[in-house]
């Protein structure tokens, strides 16, 4: 019996698809860190260690897909697939979830000020 050592055109097409239709839930993944920013603003040290975590669960994703569908073997236009469904997420229905976000982070905070402000002024009258 003989392993083939390179994927027929079609298998590559296939996972290339594959690819790019799991890149969608990378995007949603990387829009829990896009509303955790939206929500809680931080410095630039915290926005880094995100990065970096949300990097290294992209890697041991990447890693696991190229185990489990391509016989352990490495192709880049398995990252190319990824980075096109992300883009299609991000740019379709990543920019309606991060924009209902932001309307309620906004509607949220907006509320919040309001009852401290009118606990504040009825502190100061008793």
């Amino acid at each position: 019996m003989r392993l083939e050592s390179f994927f027929t055109v079609s298998e590559q097409m296939h996972l290339f698809l594959l690819s790019c239709f799991l890149g969608i839930p990378i995007g949603f993944f990387y829009d829990i860190f896009r509303i955790i920013r939206i929500i809680l603003p931080h410095n630039s040290l915290a926005t880094a260690v995100e990065d970096v975590l949300f990097f290294a669960v992209y890697s041991v994703f990447i890693m696991s897909f190229t185990f489990a569908a391509a016989r352990s073997e490495f192709r880049m236009y398995f990252v190319a697939g990824n980075i096109t469904g992300f883009a299609f997420y991000y740019f379709t229905a990543g920019k309606f979830i991060a924009g209902f976000f932001v309307r309620i982070s906004f509607i949220i905070k907006k509320t919040l000020v309001s009852i401290f402000v009118s606990m504040n002024k009825n502190r100061k009258i008793q």
